[in-house]
């Protein structure tokens, strides 16, 4: 019995430990609680204060008045009207008790003031609010301040009034600051607050200001009273840690926690320390209370259990007999005594245990067949799992799917978002550089423009890769022409070695077909990729790019194209996780080189979907070698068809053609219209599809640009209209200047993969036009609808020059490309080229002259000369050989200018040879 009075003892101790700091953390929390209800309701109050300056400053009354430079006109007509308007506020709001309209400058211009009579003229630059809201960022400023009319603790909320001018003309419509709206408003909300807050039954909240004096407080005795700079300094880093804080005030033990509302308003709640030691002794005294009860419940039951100690096995052999009688043998004697009365219990059980044994094997054949049927229970439950997981399979697989598709739409959507600011800034730069420009303005905006590239690159990256783990990336089979491919792509990499100071060729080996069906937007990608990695990670020596025939049968080539460098290399042990995505072979690398390491993973993913096969070998600070195997289709032989025909004749002026441009974006709407305008074109703009539909239904167009994704109706409801109007217009018999049936309706989208090309040409548009709009791309598909009569002759350009492939093969220069730089005037090409051979021979007469006088600077300024004319002719062989002559000639060893003399009038011959060529199959064809 002691042992028992001292473990209640015990455990009451403790609960009364745990009971009092469970009490005195409610308490703490509720203190907490309290100042977070406070801080809501006060920014409440300043939402509706700033709510209602913004809806003062939007009167029109008061902006007329603020525009009008007549003063005499403002204070006589004018003024009286504001003031009875902002009386009308007062009115509404009693709590406003001064509106003021301040000038720029901080000279008072108006004042509405219950304090004073209205139009006092002050001057109030200086004053340190007036300057507050001066430097405020914000155009609605809220601010405490003391009123010096008043003595109040007042809250000023301003506005800056930025206003636009309508009456000096168009030009100048341009909104800039004109003044401010100022409230003086009395916070009584603040005050609310102090009035309803109460923290247990002895604490409180009140207000300070940034240097601890006291605004507001629930004992007016404290007003403008300072808090010890100490206790000021730790409840200030209270509201930056957001913990209790346990100190002294005025010779009492306070809890605080505080909250900074407003850069000038810190909220503080004070609990009372000695409020919880009352609460403890109370508690105290309750569990002492239950302590003593428990003591004398304890008690009573240890008097009772003491009292049926011996009755209780009498009372369960009695209860053991009864339940045999009435046929149960379930019985657990719990008499473990060595007495008479144990003897008979154990004689009991002995007998009852007979009892079940016959009574087990009597009920063994009966459990034999229960066991039967749950077997068959069991398997008819097996296969009802079975059933219900591949139910479950099957909804999993659905769910993940839908959750794929829904993360290609989320991408495929801000791809868009992000890319269309983006291609306005691509257009705006093209724009600008077409204007006149110095050197340094021009050299920063094709900077800026090959950036801007570099990041929409980094954006279709993400977007490829996404849509290859989604499948949904479908690859195109299209013939091309390998030469030309990499001649183009050569012209990028080029100027990328050249910024490097690096060395950099390509080139194709002997036996690997050039005409292929494949998809070359992708091989290209791959190449540039790689290409790309390589110059990244490459400070001197070179990179080059090859191609050789690996495997080639009837109707397929298996293709292995190799890119290597002299850069840092990889070390073997990471070889093996170069290819998987956002990964480099070293963190470090990003850091120094940069890059998001999806290149080599979108090669690895676009040559497994070409069904080919990649690899590397490097060693560390020796280069790297890629390369990657492609089967491609070889397009069949083609017969050589009819020259150009020159049909410029038929043509309409480009002024004589309206279009409607229909754009949301502002800066897409500024590049597109340049473009166009400057081609001479008629333009109107619509923002929208429904713009779009009103516009086509006023004017007849000949072609309409329209943009994909817009507000109010899309590109691709706003077509469907227009073709129903159409339709009803060619029934009717409605087409009045145009001649056509069908309006050409091109797509503009910064998505241009195929699925997006259809997904246009299923809505009803003829073709599609991806952002950004390069000019010379943008106009030339315009051509192509608005001059049809251009097809057949791009067409006999395309012919001609399949003729010209043999030509281009390991050939002097490159004719194709001259060609397009002179727009196709093949006889305006081919005058020049003789010009130019002209001229390189008395040029070259001149050198071996100069050659034995000894004069190296006269070689160095004709080779200059000779190098500048063949580049511009894409005599690339011939230009190189100039510039090693120019190079010797500037070192002035005659040997080896000599040499190159040889070596640059040999090739003179055979830049000769092939103009007269290909002459003659232009003849040719001119003859069929």
């Amino acid at each position: 019995m002691p042992l028992l009075v001292l473990s209640l003892f015990v455990v009451g101790g403790v609960a009364y430990i745990n009971i009092l700091r469970i009490s005195r953390d409610d308490s703490l929390n509720q203190m907490k609680s309290l100042l977070n209800e406070v801080e809501r309701h006060v920014h409440s109050g300043f939402q509706t204060v700033k709510a209602n300056i913004e809806l003062f400053s939007g009167s029109d009354l008061l902006q007329r008045y603020i525009l009008n430079s007549d003063q005499e006109d403002r204070y006589t007509l004018m003024q009286p009207s504001l003031l009875t308007l902002f009386a009308s506020y007062h009115r509404a709001y009693p709590e406003y008790y001064e509106i003021r309209v301040l000038l720029l400058d901080g000279y008072e211009d108006t004042r509405f003031s219950l304090e004073h009579a209205p139009n006092i003229l002050e001057e109030e630059g200086d004053t340190p609010y007036f300057r507050e809201m001066e430097q405020s960022k914000e155009t609605t400023h809220l601010t405490f301040y003391r009123n010096a009319d008043n003595q109040e603790v007042t809250l000023l909320v301003s506005k800056k009034l930025v206003l636009v001018d309508n009456s000096v003309g168009p030009t100048t419509r341009k909104p800039v600051p004109r003044g401010y709206l100022a409230l003086s408003v009395r916070p009584g909300f603040i005050e609310q607050e102090i009035k309803n807050s109460q923290i247990g039954r002895e604490g409180f909240i009140f207000f300070t200001d940034e240097h601890g004096k006291i605004l507001f407080h629930p004992d007016p005795r404290k007003l403008d009273s300072v808090l010890p700079p100490l206790l000021f300094k730790k409840i200030v880093q209270n509201t930056k840690s957001g913990q209790l804080l346990e100190s002294e005030y005025l010779g009492e033990n306070y809890y605080f926690s505080a909250k900074q509302l407003h850069p000038k308003l810190i909220l503080v709640g004070v609990l009372p320390t000695l409020e919880l030691l009352k609460a403890s002794d109370e508690l105290a005294e309750n569990v002492a209370l239950i302590t003593f009860s428990i003591i004398v419940i304890a008690g009573m039951l240890l008097f009772i259990f003491l009292r049926y100690i011996l009755v209780n096995p009498i009372e369960q052999l009695n209860e053991a007999v009864q339940k045999m009688a009435s046929g149960s043998l379930e019985i657990d004697l719990a008499i473990e005594s060595k007495d008479e009365i144990g003897m008979l219990a154990s004689e009991f059980e002995k007998m009852v245990s007979d009892l079940k044994t016959a009574q087990e094997q009597k009920d063994q054949a009966q459990k034999q067949s229960i066991k039967i049927q749950l077997e068959l229970e069991r398997t008819n439950l097996a296969r009802d799992f079975l059933e219900k997981e591949k139910k479950l399979m099957q909804k999993t697989t659905e769910i993940a799917e839908a959750a794929n598709r829904s993360k290609s739409e989320f991408l495929a959507n801000m791809s868009h978002e992000i890319r269309t600011p983006l291609n306005g800034i691509i257009g705006m730069v093209e724009l600008l550089l077409d204007t006149k420009l110095d050197d340094d303005q021009h050299s920063l905006l094709h900077t800026l423009n090959v950036e801007s590239y570099s990041l929409i690159n980094i954006i279709n990256e993400i977007l490829d890769l996404s849509k290859v783990e989604a499948g949904k990336l479908e690859l195109e089979k299209n013939p091309f022409n390998l030469q030309t491919l990499f001649s183009n792509m050569a012209e990028g990499l080029a100027l990328q070695a050249k910024q490097k100071d690096l060395l950099f060729e390509w080139n194709l080996s002997a036996g690997v077909p050039l005409d292929l069906i494949g998809d070359p937007v992708r091989l290209r990608q791959i190449l540039t990729n790689l290409a790309g990695n390589a110059f990244k990670f490459t400070t001197k020596g070179g990179v080059s790019i090859s191609a050789e025939l690996e495997k080639m049968d009837r109707n397929e080539a298996k293709i292995r194209f190799l890119v290597k460098d002299s850069g840092i290399g990889i070390p073997k042990e990471k070889q093996t996780i170069i290819f998987e995505s956002f990964t480099q072979a070293d963190g470090s690398i990003t850091r120094k080189y940069g890059g998001t390491g999806l290149g080599t993973t979108i090669v690895k993913k676009f040559v497994e979907l070409m069904g080919g096969t990649f690899g590397l070998e490097s060693e560390e600070g020796k280069g790297s070698t890629f390369w990657v195997s492609i089967p491609f289709l070889i397009q069949e032989e083609k017969h050589f068809l009819s020259p150009i025909v020159n049909s410029d004749s038929v043509f309409r002026n480009e002024s004589n053609f309206r279009i409607l441009l229909v754009e949301d974006y502002p800066t897409n709407q500024r590049v597109a219209m340049a473009h166009l305008k400057n081609a001479g074109y008629q333009v109107d703009l619509a923002e929208n599809g429904h713009q779009a539909i009103e516009a086509f239904q006023e004017k007849d167009y000949d072609l309409i640009l329209m943009d994909i994704q817009m507000p109010m109706m899309d590109g691709y409801e706003a077509t469907k209209e227009i073709r129903k109007l159409e339709e009803q217009r060619n029934i009717g018999g409605l087409n009045t200047t145009t001649s056509r049936t069908r309006l050409p309706i091109i797509a503009m989208s910064a998505h241009a993969m195929k699925q997006d090309v259809d997904v246009s040409l299923e809505n009803g548009m003829d073709d599609h036009i991806s952002k950004p709009l390069r000019k010379t791309v943008f106009l030339s598909s315009l051509k192509k609808w608005l001059h049809p009569q251009l097809e057949h002759v791009e067409t006999g350009k395309k012919r001609f020059r399949r003729q010209e492939r043999k030509l281009e093969e390991n050939s002097p220069m490159n004719l194709h490309q001259a060609l397009d730089e002179f727009e196709g005037d093949q006889e305006l090409l081919y005058g020049v080229l003789l010009e130019f051979l002209e001229n390189v021979r008395i040029q070259i007469s001149k050198m071996e002259e100069a050659l034995s006088l000894g004069d190296t600077e006269l070689i160095r300024k004709e080779a200059h000369s000779i190098k500048g004319g063949a580049a511009n002719l894409t005599a690339n062989q011939f230009a190189e050989f100039a510039f090693e002559l120019e190079e010797n000639g500037k070192a002035a060893d005659l040997e080896l200018c000599k040499i190159n003399l040889q070596m640059l009038k040999s090739e003179l011959n055979r830049l000769d040879n092939y103009i007269k060529e290909s002459q003659e199959i232009k003849n040719e064809n001119i003859d069929c």
